[in-house]
């Protein structure tokens, strides 16, 4: 029977509690690799070369000592026998590296607080004590005198028998481990041999906790230093499992299989460094190798040769016990293996007998927490999957995967707590909305904040994982929220603004967009009338060419005033009608030519053409009124003195209508003519003196606007850069 079809019937049965083996268990037992020897094995222990080859006690039994959970071992009676004839012996010689041939250092060890005997250099090394001891070999820690440094040496233990094994095997881990140059593999300092020829391995002492021991105490004390520094003990995990991945995929790239990844084999620094141990069972990757299913009915033809790696974690190729079929997937598998751990709380195979163990592997359904993310079971179940071909290709694809989730999760948290910011948005518009002006301001500035830091947060979300559709969505809504204020605020350059963000176009809200424009644009059509109609009749406008203007006229009027009091007094008449005439046109003459100089400036609007008017109409009045008075033979002092009068009524009728300010130059003519009535004397002096008056006045009004208007543009321009 080919063996899929086996599975797809044993995939419907129920593991029997009695002693007759499941089908696909029986059918697995002639393709996996049996032990040639009793041992009794603990689950989570490295099955290895050196197990093989201790002494067994006669006929081949398999029993198992597992641990129920991560942390807790259970023994169990033995339940199943296979005879060792079924299976064919293997040399493990001619599976392992001989012994170079090349000379090696000779040590000497000198035990602690004992003095040397001579002066040997090779008695640099003080063993202080034993960390760890197996069947073939043991670890010691010492110190290297010559450089004051703690290093850990692995020792061959001399036996009776195996000693050519124990040494092929040490030094086959020695060039294996010192090929690998790496931050996350343990140096090797160098090989050698001690007084008894048996080899030494002197390595890095690498000093921090062991990783199984962080994942089940999650009180151990590392983790209140390191929470102190913020994030979660899984997303940790997750970035140790990424270092490994990244130290394999360099193995691999030397052609070297770890074959026991499991986190008992990995050394947690006190300052985070991580190390990958125990390289004694990696193997070199052959050119023909390759991953083979062992539900395939090509495994079917292979026989087991030697069963290597740690029960609870192993991959279904390793049970075929050659390592033709292993390659860079194998370790894939053990990479998920310790995912499945970190999720879980345990490893992924466990059973009381080895039938369990193999009923784990291939027929049970991993159930994981609902509290688990998805994407992190998808990642375990690939790296987990029995087919290696159905795995990450490689320990860089799964490295990827497990950094694409972290970035995944890290914008997830960022879209979560924009999600809580735009929840803030909602109440402080709504606040915005109901409070009156005298404290808009304070609503309007925690607005604009949320606003800028709710889009930030899904905008930095979205960079970090462009298919985030929480994120999208919460952008969006962000937007939508706050273009509908501006909206509300009549502010269209904001919402315009706003809508060229969306990702996708709102019909309602450009409707609503074009309407406002189109009101703006009326209302701004209108404000454009009212400000040019303002200034047509601003009668301010262009105040300093007004100033040069009165002031020059003023200078005018001083000059003639000055001639024709110093005619009068001199001569002691006053002048005739003819020479007032005279008097009068070379003064208009001299007016028209000041006016001409500047004409662009005063003729800009309505009211400054309206002024000019009337001052042609004021000095043509003036201009018949004194050749009136020479045809009707009016005394020259009478008609001199009604000119004040003709004045106050020139400057008073704009001072009505027009320009308030007019009213103190109707006065001064007005208080002039009268002055006149009762001192006739002071009619020649008073009439130029108050005409410079009313010139000099017009000046210093046009002065003050002109200075009033510089100060506030200077005033917006400053506003203006501060913004």
């Amino acid at each position: 029977m080919e063996m899929f079809d086996l599975l797809a019937k044993a995939s419907d049965m129920e593991l029997s509690e009695q002693s007759t083996p499941h089908p696909l268990i029986t059918a697995l037992t002639q393709v996996v690799c049996w032990p040639s020897v009793s041992v009794q094995e603990s689950l989570g222990d490295t099955i290895n070369y050196e197990r093989w080859t201790q002494q067994g006690t006669g006929e081949a039994l398999w029993t198992t000592t597992i641990h129920s959970s991560a942390s807790e071992h259970t023994s169990s009676t033995p339940s199943q026998a296979r005879n060792s004839s079924d299976i064919h012996p293997i040399d493990l010689s001619q599976k392992l590296p001989q012994p170079s041939s090349a000379s090696l250092p000779n040590f000497r060890f000198l035990r602690k607080g004992l003095s040397l005997t001579d002066t040997w250099v090779g008695e640099e090394f003080e063993i202080l004590h034993t960390l760890g001891e197996g069947g073939m070999g043991v670890v010691q820690e010492a110190v290297q005198r010559g450089l004051q440094r703690r290093v850990a040496i692995k020792r061959q233990k001399i036996h009776s028998q195996n000693n050519d094994i124990s040494r092929a095997l040490l030094l086959k881990e020695a060039q294996i481990t010192g090929s690998l140059e790496h931050p996350n593999i343990v140096p090797v300092h160098t090989l050698g041999c001690d007084e008894e020829g048996a080899l030494s391995l002197v390595m890095k002492r690498v000093d921090g906790e062991s990783w199984q021991t962080l994942l089940h105490e999650p009180k151990h004390p590392f983790w209140y230093r390191k929470l102190q520094e913020g994030g979660e003990p899984l997303e940790y995990h997750l970035e140790i499992l990424t270092e490994l991945c990244n130290a394999l995929s360099f193995a691999h790239s030397q052609g070297i299989v770890h074959r026991d990844i499991k986190p008992a084999n990995v050394m947690i620094g006190a300052f985070g460094e991580v190390c990958l141990l125990d390289w004694g069972i990696a193997t070199e990757l052959l050119e023909e190798s390759k991953a083979m299913n062992v539900l395939s009915p090509e495994a079917q033809q292979t026989k087991g040769q030697a069963l290597v790696g740690t029960l609870a974690y192993i991959a279904p190729e390793m049970l075929l016990g050659d390592i033709k079929y292993i390659d860079e997937r194998t370790d894939v598998y053990l990479l998920g293996a310790t995912l499945y751990e970190i999720l879980i709380g345990r490893p992924p195979h466990r059973g009381q007998n080895m039938q369990d163990i193999l009923f784990s592997i291939f027929l049970e359904e991993k159930s994981f927490p609902t509290t688990i993310p998805t994407g992190l079971v998808e990642i375990c179940l690939r790296a987990l999957s029995i087919d290696p071909a159905q795995r990450f290709p490689n320990a860089q694809a799964l490295r990827f995967a497990l950094k694409e989730f972290l970035r995944r999760r890290e914008a997830n948290k960022i879209c979560e707590q924009a999600w809580l910011l735009l929840e803030e948005l909602d109440k402080a518009i709504s606040k915005e909305q109901a409070e009156n002006s005298e404290t808009l301001g304070g609503a309007t500035r925690d607005v604009v904040r949320l606003f800028t830091e709710c889009r930030f947060g899904f905008s930095l979300a979205l960079r970090d994982w462009s298919e985030n559709t929480r994120a999208k969505a919460g952008l969006e809504r962000c937007l939508h929220r706050m273009i509908e204020r501006a909206l509300e605020r009549q502010d269209a350059r904001q919402a315009q603004d706003l809508l060229e963000e969306l990702p996708s176009p709102v019909e309602d809200l450009q409707e609503k967009l074009a309407r406002l424009q189109q009101q703006i644009a009326l209302e701004k059509e209108e404000q454009e009338k009212l400000r040019y109609l303002s200034e047509d009749l601003d009668f301010y406008h262009s105040p300093r060419a007004k100033m040069w203007f009165f002031m020059s006229m003023a200078t005018l009027s001083t000059i003639v005033s000055v001639a024709v009091s110093f005619s009068y007094y001199t001569k002691g008449t006053l002048p005739s009608h003819r020479d007032s005439i005279v008097a009068l046109v070379v003064f208009s003459i001299c007016s028209l030519f000041i006016f001409g100089v500047r004409r662009k400036k005063l003729l800009t609007n309505a009211a400054s053409r309206q002024f000019v008017a009337s001052m042609v109409i004021g000095t043509s009045c003036l201009l018949g009124y004194r050749i009136f008075s020479m045809w009707a033979q009016i005394p020259i002092d009478k008609s001199v003195h009604g000119e004040f009068f003709l004045f106050a009524t020139l400057f008073g009728l704009p001072a009505i209508f027009a320009a308030k300010w007019l009213l103190w130059p109707t006065l001064i003519c007005l208080v002039s003519g009268f002055v006149c009535m009762f001192w006739p004397s002071l009619l020649v002096p008073l009439q130029g003196i108050s005409l410079s008056v009313i010139w000099y006045g017009g000046s210093v009004v046009f002065f003050r606007e002109w200075s009033l208007r510089r100060a506030k543009e200077r005033l917006q321009e400053a506003k203006g850069g501060r913004s």
